[in-house]
Formats: C-alpha cells, sequence, structure tokens
C-alpha cells in the first residue's frame, strides 16, 4: 500500500473534531458539580452553542492550537514511522509454495441486462482473466542486506513492500516508489512468514518465494 505524506493532511482534518471532544471530556471531568444546593429550573442550553463556546474559549487560551500539534505530530510520526508487521522475520530457511487466488461467489453476478455471469458458489480464478502484473517484493527496511538487493537489475522492476522501517526516507534515498504492508494485511493474505519474499505468477496461480540473503 502506497503511503504518502499527503495522506497526513487527510487525517490532519479530524483534528479539530478530536481535540474539541478532547477539550469538552476534560472540562466535564475537571469541574467539580457539588453534590448539594440549591434546586432551580432547568434550562436547556443549545448543544451547538456549547460547543462553539468551548471552541471559542479553547482558542482564545492557546490550548486548542497546542493540541491540535500534539495530535499532528502523533499522526505525522505513525506514517513516517509504521508499526512493524508482526510475525514475519528474516529468511533462515528458503520456502516456495503455490498461492491460488481463486474465490467462491457469494450471490449470482448479472449484467445490465439481467444476464447471469457468475452464479452463486461457482469457483474464479481472477489469474484466468488478467494478469498479476510486476513481481512483488517484501523485505524488511532495516535490514541493509535486504535494502541492497533492490540495486540488483532483476528487481528494478518489482514492487518494493516494507514489512518495517521508514518507507518515506527509503523512498527518497532510492529514488523509486517504496510501499508499506500496513497492519501485515498482504503477507497474511499471501501467507509469508520470512522475508525477502517475491511473488511471481505462473499460469493460473501465484508462486512465493521466500529466500535466503547473504551479507
Amino acid at each position: 500500500m502506497k503511503l504518502r505524506k499527503q495522506q497526513a493532511c487527510i487525517l490532519i482534518t479530524a483534528i479539530s473534531v478530536l481535540s474539541l471532544n478532547l477539550i469538552l471530556m476534560t472540562e466535564c471531568y475537571a469541574k467539580d458539580c457539588g453534590t448539594h444546593g440549591a434546586v432551580f429550573e432547568i434550562a436547556e442550553t443549545s448543544l451547538l452553542q456549547v460547543i462553539r463556546d468551548r471552541l471559542k474559549a479553547a482558542q482564545g487560551s492557546g490550548k486548542l492550537e497546542a493540541l491540535q500539534d500534539q495530535v499532528k505530530g502523533r499522526i505525522v510520526k505513525g506514517i513516517e514511522n509504521p508499526v512493524p508487521v508482526e510475525n514475519v522475520k528474516r529468511t533462515s530457511m528458503r520456502r516456495r509454495y503455490a498461492y491460488d487466488p481463486s474465490l467462491i461467489i457469494d450471490e449470482d453476478i448479472k449484467d445490465h441486462k439481467g444476464n447471469v455471469l457468475a452464479r452463486k458458489g461457482q469457483k474464479i480464478n481472477p489469474l484466468k482473466y488478467m494478469s498479476w502484473g510486476r513481481p512483488m517484493l517484501f523485505i524488511q527496511g532495516r535490514d541493509e542486506d535486504q535494502v541492497k538487493l533492490l540495486a540488483q537489475d532483476k528487481y528494478k522492476d518489482a514492487i518494493v513492500t516494507l514489512v518495517d522501517g521508514t518507507p518515506f526516507a527509503l523512498e527518497k534515498e532510492l529514488q523509486r516508489p517504496i510501499y508499506y504492508d500496513q497492519a501485515g494485511i498482504l503477507t497474511r493474505k499471501f501467507k509469508i512468514k520470512q522475508v525477502p519474499a517475491i511473488i511471481t505468477q505462473q499460469g493460473d496461480h501465484l508462486v512465493i518465494d521466500e529466500f535466503e540473503v547473504n551479507p
């Protein structure tokens, strides 16, 4: 999955709302409402007005800006330094296996005229109709030996996907697109346990090769 710093902009749009929620929660828990007192008629206050007042007060005190900076810093740091994928280690013993991408159709698939293209329960292999494309190479971005593989001609067209490390820094250093397996979605899907590992197509199935790299 391609990581781009522009992603931070999308996430940061939520900072104001998150900051406001935190401010409201903080104010609520900080006040001592007491246990006894005079009884007054309840006058309902507009929730929107309460939010506006809180926001205005937070902006005036600088609290909102400070909280925004903190949240923004955490978001950017998380994007630039993703959490390493769990249960994936450096290859110690080569392993090569096939992967069948076929799937079972959950319900009938029809075209715009109602003609059935695929029936429920039918097994479909996408590789019979389309190509996998370029090889996908998985490596540990903090392992210099694995990073050096990218200089080899046979991997120059590979889609490079990290399971740890700093993708932005490596992308800048190598001047080529670098992807990251966020949350280990791809390694789990393809049952990859060791890296370097490369995925290629052979006929109507994929081949995953976990291979050793020498210093």
